[in-house]
């Protein structure tokens, strides 16, 4: 049977090869953000209050006047929005801006308004203000995740049956059509459209490239794999803030982001298809030119069992399947046709897909529960998002340090652990022991944060390559719940600390984890018999077997 991982530790697990996928795989997953956090900018409520006739002209305004404080009332410290004081009778056409033409007693509302900066947002064009109007910016991450919900195992599928590269370009070509044509949106409805089409179809495009990113790299290198691509995508959140820091304007500030991604067609003749996809499909000749490529270019010979394993390939397909069939490795007939079924009849499977969909889920909840209940930070809103996707590298490289020496399961279930005590030490903690407070949030944040990353190395390497973007696209979808419930927390303020719901659930799934096994050390299962084995000890005896034949013996097929 011809064993992949060992072949990768032949030609290189990370070499210049693979440095050169991921390079281009960095482009892609920095554009897999937009399309899941540009509205955070595109759908942000502004700062403004109302025009007062009596002070000002519409021709002439200052968002900060002195008179501001004779005219308009406060709300929390802040300046109202839509309330202004009203005119006294006899006093409507005043324009002496006096204090005797107001009374502070009596308020009312207004039409037009004075904007702090000259940011537009679809708030501003679409006349989306006051508190009447807040709930229709708020859908707009609502619809962005039902979009996501939508699409995560649809691009799953056509990734397993057509290709990850295939899935993934088409799916950030389409993206960016979305994009651009959300930015010439006539209107409030045909912007919710086009956010919630490209949600749909761009869901899936950053589980492709960290497939592809994981079958492409040795056992050795995958946490360094994971650590990096989640590394990449805080790199495009501050990408984002940044293009919106200059570009202030919604329409254009998505044609910035979204243009680029007509570029993407290039990676049909840049970026590999995944070898493990190509074997499990019985592609063997290009299988076998894609690790000619790579042992050319990582300067890694081949040795001489697996030129001639590799020439058996090429030559004689059909006396391959029966020796070597990577896709199969002696499964049934209904696997070969159906992988998903094979799945679904598994109980070993469905219980870790049960297991995994739950601590998806837990991390999602946590994670954005977290960022929406968090206390508001003053400042510059631009900074201050740039500030919070730099805290979650720490994070990832954490994550990267650890694997390696605790395992995938223990510090799946560490970070959660860590991330539910911080969190349900931070309930009973008085509120004026401020300091303590923001940091056992941060440590709850930045440990749920490196649970996210561990929980896709683990990902990957449970599932099998004949269904793992279709699975891990269903444990994504079902974490699509968890995202959507976390904004509705704060209506059970009443009841109980939003905080401690997340801490319970939290510490639940980090008992839940331990119910998996451990994939540390073990080569990426191609069918639905190799992923049973994982964690026992059968397959702990292969992979050590499988890493002294790449110590010092050659790789037999």
């Amino acid at each position: 049977m011809m064993d992949l991982d060992s072949i990768l530790r032949e030609v290189g697990q990370f070499g210049r090869y693979q440095i050169f996928v991921f390079t281009l795989l960095f482009f892609s997953i920095v554009y897999t953000t937009f399309f899941s956090l540009t509205f955070v900018f595109t759908a942000s409520d502004l700062q403004y209050r109302c025009l007062v006739p009596q002070c000002e002209s519409a021709n002439d305004t200052k968002y900060n006047s002195p008179w501001v404080n004779r005219s308009i009332p406060y709300e929390n410290g802040n300046v109202a929005k839509c309330l202004r004081y009203a005119p006294i009778s006899g006093h409507e056409n005043d324009t002496s801006c006096s204090d005797e033409d107001f009374n502070p007693n009596v308020t009312e509302k207004c039409s037009n308004y004075v904007f702090a900066t000259q940011e537009n947002s679809i708030a501003r064009e679409f006349g989306l203000l006051c508190e009447e109007n807040k709930w229709k910016l708020a859908a707009v991450g609502t619809i962005n995740n039902i979009g996501q919900f939508i699409g995560m195992t649809i691009i799953g599928i056509l990734s397993d049956k057509f290709g990850r590269k295939s899935a993934l370009i088409a799916a950030m070509m389409l993206s960016g059509a979305m994009g651009i044509l959300r930015s010439f949106a006539p209107s409030y409805i045909w912007f919710m459209t086009f956010e919630l089409l490209d949600a749909i179809i761009a869901s899936g495009t950053y589980s492709a490239c960290f497939i592809i990113a994981m079958e492409i790299t040795g056992p050795d290198k995958r946490v360094f794999g994971g650590a990096f691509t989640a590394c990449c995508y805080s790199f495009g959140e501050i990408l984002m803030a940044v293009v919106a820091m200059y570009v202030q304007d919604w329409r254009w500030y998505l044609r910035v982001l979204y243009a680029p991604g007509f570029l993407f067609i290039f990676y049909i003749w840049l970026v590999p298809e995944s070898i493990r996809w190509l074997l499990a499909n019985k592609k063997y000749d290009k299988a076998c030119t894609l690790i000619k490529r790579i042992s050319h270019v990582n300067k890694k010979p081949l040795s001489p069992e697996t030129k001639k394993m590799l020439k058996a390939l090429k030559s004689s397909e059909n006396e391959i399947t029966k020796e070597l069939d990577v896709s199969s490795s002696g499964g049934s007939n209904d696997e070969k046709v159906t992988p998903l079924r094979s799945v679904l009849r598994s109980k070993i499977m469905l219980f870790r897909i049960f297991i995994c969909s739950f601590c998806w889920a837990t991390n999602a909840f946590v994670y954005y529960g977290l960022a929406l209940n968090s206390v508001a930070i003053n400042g510059d809103k631009y900074v201050n998002f740039i500030l919070a996707a730099l805290s979650e590298i720490p994070a990832y490289v954490l994550s990267a340090l650890v694997l390696g020496r605790l395992g995938r399961r223990v510090t799946q279930s560490g970070s959660l652990a860590v991330s539910g005590l911080a969190l349900l030490t931070f309930c009973f903690i008085p509120k004026g022991m401020k300091t303590l407070t923001l940091l056992l949030y941060l440590l709850g944040k930045s440990s749920i944060t490196m649970s996210f990353t561990v929980l896709y190395v683990l990902a990957s390497e449970m599932f099998p390559t004949n269904a793992r973007h279709s699975l891990m696209g269903t444990c994504s979808m079902i974490a699509r719940v968890g995202s959507m419930t976390a904004p509705l927390m704060p209506l059970l303020q009443a009841y109980v600390n939003p905080v401690l719901v997340y801490a319970s659930t939290a510490l639940t799934a980090a008992v839940m984890v331990l119910f998996l096994p451990e994939t540390q050390g073990t080569d990426l299962p191609d069918n639905v018999e190799q992923a049973e084995r994982i964690g026992s000890r059968a397959s702990v005896t292969d992979s050590n077997a499988d890493v002294k034949k790449s110590n010092g013996e050659p790789t037999k097929c």
